[in-house]
């Protein structure tokens, strides 16, 4: 089954950063929509449409970064600081960095977890087992159930459009496809097959 997706792009406002406060604060974006956060240390978080994180505003101001990835793509530019570590759980799945760029894709209904480096190196682990440190144009994938993971290079045309609010679907699930569509678009599609269909698929901004 073949499918070629021409999309636009998801609503974004960069000049409108979210207000933060003294709190541990729940940030989401909606269908559709991308959303960016500035926080207290200089980092900047972006939320690809769909996505919900949890911050604790006031751990930053004092020497603790620590995010909770609740669902979701988000894309991490960390501001270095040798005296503070900048974690970030997903569920099991934990990612230490000092400065970088990267993201995390973390659905509860899929099975698969990736951390995709564009910059920097950071270091991922299930629960207190490390898994792996993953670098510039790396990509880990990881298995929730099996807990398998592997080490490959990161294609870099689908990060840089992920990263800017663009879709590109490759040789995906049906069940990933759906989520996204979803996601991007509202549109909710079903299959009646009970086998695991992976379609090739091909999508792109125009």
């Amino acid at each position: 089954m073949g499918f070629y997706i021409f999309i636009q792009h998801a609503q974004y406002s960069p000049n409108t950063p979210k207000i933060i406060k003294n709190e541990i604060r729940t940030f989401s974006s909606k269908i559709g929509e991308r959303v960016r956060i500035d926080l207290p240390d200089g980092s900047i978080l972006t939320l690809n449409p769909n996505s919900k994180i949890k911050v604790d505003i006031a751990g930053f101001h004092n020497g603790k970064r620590h995010i909770d990835h609740i669902r979701g793509d988000v894309f991490f530019e960390v501001k270095s600081d040798s005296n503070s570590i900048f974690t970030v759980n997903a569920g099991e799945l934990n990612t230490n960095v000092l400065g970088t760029s990267f993201m995390i894709s973390s659905y509860p209904e899929l099975n698969q977890q990736k951390v995709s480096v564009r910059s920097g190196l950071v270091e991922v682990k299930l629960g207190h087992k490390l898994l792996s440190k993953v670098s510039k144009s790396e990509e880990l994938i990881v298995n929730r159930s099996s807990q398998e993971f592997k080490l490959g290079n990161l294609d870099i045309l689908q990060f840089n459009k992920r990263d800017y609010g663009q879709l590109l679907l490759k040789q995906v699930t049906f069940q990933e496809l759906a989520i996204q569509i979803n996601n991007y678009f509202g549109i909710q599609i079903t299959t009646k097959s009970k086998e695991n269909i992976k379609p090739k698929i091909y999508g792109s901004y125009r």
